[in-house]
């Protein structure tokens, strides 16, 4: 394990953001390098140990998107093996409260539908949140 990682059980925990505005869900596409270079994602991060999960999440899309972000419910999780490391994504439902989402760690973002976002380039993680969220979760008043 991380020394000094956030765990939920045995696995570190990760977090991301649902944005959801008009209809449409922020992703944004990772750069070159990694296992994961150039798919799509959820904007979020890994939490230190002494952060929960919420602030995490609000210092990760301020570090990330420059957005200043109210966090809601989580709508999921999913757990998965990556660098031989055991991890939990957990999605929060969350929405832009300052600023504009800019790029700094990634290379594009945008808005799409749902199926939209389900049919691009996904981290395996982002896909299964994405597969399991059910829309009318999405529906439900501002984070």
């Amino acid at each position: 394990m991380i020394r000094g990682a956030l765990l939920r059980g045995r696995h570190l925990v990760t977090t991301a953001a649902v944005l959801f505005e008009r209809g449409r869900i922020f992703l944004a596409r990772r750069g070159a390098g990694g296992s994961e270079a150039f798919r799509w994602e959820l904007p979020g991060g890994k939490c230190d140990q002494d952060v929960n999960e919420t602030d995490c999440l609000r210092r990760e899309l301020h570090e990330e998107l420059s957005v200043q972000v109210a966090v809601g419910a989580e709508l999921g999780n999913t757990a998965f093996t990556a660098g031989g490391r055991r991890l939990v994504l957990v999605a929060y439902r969350a929405r832009v409260i300052e600023g504009r989402p800019r790029l700094g760690v990634h290379v594009a973002c945008g808005w799409f539908t749902l199926d939209e976002a389900r049919s691009l380039d996904l981290s395996q993680s982002d896909r299964a949140i994405l597969t399991a969220l059910d829309p009318r979760a999405l529906a439900v008043g501002p984070a």
